[in-house]
């Protein structure tokens, strides 16, 4: 049996890794293809700051409660007919418009060259950043010993 990828499942995995960036590896990873892609990018929504509610839940899976604001920036824009979306915390309108333009291009007809262009080194880098926040995490890790008074 073969198994289909979920289209919006994959998109989803793509807007993670292109929001998780930092904009400094963004802008290193993205400027050649939004060079020769992203000419006629047209901005159905501007770059803009607004707030959002972040919920919790009780105990981790309980009753949700509200546990505050925070600040987010969004895009909307269309190249070549398919339309991407940027939404990135903070106040970064160049980091959300380039996310939003670049979630277009991996919709169109040059998704294939992209993923490996783009997508691959900023997974790699997360990973990396992950392998070495457990290596700190690890170095600190204390170990406790339990003794048991004879009966």
């Amino acid at each position: 049996m073969t198994r289909t990828v979920d289209p919006s499942s994959e998109r989803q995995a793509w807007l993670r890794e292109l929001s998780c960036a930092s904009a400094t590896e963004l802008e290193l990873l993205a400027q050649k293809p939004l060079e020769r892609y992203g000419a006629d990018v047209l901005e159905l929504r501007r770059p803009e700051v607004g707030l959002t509610m972040v919920t919790g839940r009780v105990g981790g899976t309980g009753e949700a409660f509200g546990l505050g604001e925070m600040t987010v920036t969004r895009c909307v824009v269309q190249v070549d007919g398919d339309m991407g979306v940027g939404y990135v915390r903070g106040r970064d309108t160049t980091r959300a418009r380039t996310i939003a333009v670049l979630d277009a291009l991996l919709q169109g007809q040059h998704a294939a060259e992209l993923k490996s262009e783009v997508l691959r080194p900023l997974a790699e880098a997360r990973l990396e950043r992950a392998a070495q926040h457990s290596a700190q995490t690890e170095a600190t890790r204390v170990q406790f010993l339990t003794m048991v008074r004879g009966n």
